[in-house]
């Protein structure tokens, strides 16, 4: 008891440090509040009141509308109901480490899932290669996949066979995806899960998760996975955790079903009700991880390092205060936070671009293709948006570490001034 009291007072002084800048922000976010996103972000609003009814959700100084989910859709979206078809929408390093765990867990949960997993691998030749060797050759060739993964072209035929949609896919793709399997999508009704990292813009010029733009674009309840999660070791069974976002809220019967999706021995998942926080957490630490890498390539040891880090923390702290002021502090000591920024900042490609790009006078673009054989970097863009979104509201003074990231990434700005910006950083 001793202890837990004394872990609960450590969390009250790390809050209370905070918290001049949160009362600062509140009365300013409480009018402009992006993301009143506590259920929409972690599904549809479970509401029965009628089919087609609209309300309004607040994102930033904008509103913009929802169709609330109708009984009909809720009962096909039902947990308990079938076993269930899974579809996993994207062929990357992280997409086949994912189809491989549930690949495995649905062999095992026969009474809940359908044992075929369809597998959305874009480029026909290497689903060719991979429907022949079980490997994927071109992204994650360390292991081969079980045979009731079954590689698919066809974005359409993987859609439309789902009842659960996995999107692992870059997010500078997510709207064009959701964009063509729009009309499959419809007769179905799945449940998305996102794995994909990043942020952005939208028309009004706020701030936009991955699970919005899903949930906006097809009109389905979307949940989130993140965690410290590097590809090859998850596909190699090191033992690894996530957090996971229940994407009907506070059904029991959809956890247990995503729970047995996903967990297994070696892959441990915590649910987790704050679903925006995990989001952004998720991609924010692509900027720290940046920001580690730089300082690796500028050849600062470890304690220039663990400034930044700590810095970088710090930054997500309070950019998540400004764009989701009912976060909950406790979200950023799970798995998808401070599991996921050092993960990312010791491992991860973008670390190791950036670090190349102080040894190098190439672009970053440049080193993204030379480096990583046609996966894509996460950080660079994220660093933009997240520049953009503070540059809107005139907060960039406030967040000198992050601008600063994003100066770097464009060459703008010379990468030894990095420390300037960790030791300004409040």
């Amino acid at each position: 008891m001793a202890i837990i009291l004394k872990n609960s007072l450590k969390l009250n002084v790390f809050h209370n440090k905070l918290s001049p800048f949160l009362r600062r922000r509140q009365s300013e976010t409480q009018t402009s509040s992006l993301l009143s996103l506590t259920t929409s972000s972690c599904g549809l609003i479970e509401s029965t009141i009628k089919d087609k009814l609209q309300t309004k959700l607040k994102f930033g100084n904008t509103l913009n509308k929802i169709e609330i989910t109708s009984s009909a859709v809720l009962e096909a979206n039902d947990c308990t109901k079938g076993r269930k078809s899974v579809g996993v929408l994207g062929g990357g390093a992280w997409g086949t480490a994912i189809a491989d765990l549930i690949g495995r867990n649905v062999a095992k949960h026969k009474h809940l899932f359908h044992e075929e997993v369809l597998f959305y691998v874009r480029d026909e030749s290497l689903r060719l290669i991979i429907e022949k060797t079980r490997q994927n050759i071109r992204y994650l060739s360390a292991i081969k996949l079980p045979l009731n993964v079954r590689p698919v072209s066809s974005l359409s035929d993987a859609v439309s066979k789902s009842d659960v949609l996995i999107f692992v896919i870059p997010h500078q793709y997510l709207q064009d995806l959701c964009y063509a399997i729009n009309d499959s999508i419809s007769t179905r009704n799945p449940i998305g899960i996102s794995l994909s990292k990043g942020l952005h813009i939208d028309s009004a010029g706020n701030l936009e998760l991955n699970s919005q733009i899903i949930h906006r674009m097809l009109g389905i309840p979307v949940g989130v996975l993140s965690g410290a999660n590097i590809a090859i070791e998850v596909a190699q069974r090191q033992y690894s955790e996530a957090t996971l976002v229940n994407p009907l809220t506070n059904d029991k019967n959809c956890e247990e079903l995503f729970r047995c999706l996903f967990e297994c021995n070696l892959f441990r998942v915590s649910f987790c009700n704050d679903g925006p926080t995990v989001e952004m957490c998720g991609a924010l630490k692509n900027i720290v991880a940046i920001g580690c890498g730089l300082v690796d390539g500028l050849g600062y040891g470890m304690n220039t390092k663990a400034a930044a880090l700590s810095c970088g923390v710090r930054e997500m702290i309070r950019f998540v205060e400004v764009f989701h002021p009912k976060y909950e502090l406790s979200t950023f000591f799970q798995n998808c936070g401070i599991g996921d920024i050092i993960a990312s900042s010791f491992g991860g490609r973008n670390r190791k671009v950036s670090e190349a790009l102080i040894k190098s006078s190439k672009s970053i673009e440049m080193l993204e293709k030379q480096l990583l054989r046609g996966q894509k970097l996460q950080g660079p863009q994220t660093a933009h948006v997240v520049y953009q979104l503070l540059q809107n509201k005139q907060l960039l003074n406030e967040f000198p570490f992050f601008s600063a990231i994003h100066r770097i990434c464009n060459r703008t700005m010379d990468p030894k001034d990095l420390i300037q910006a960790i030791k300004s950083s409040p």
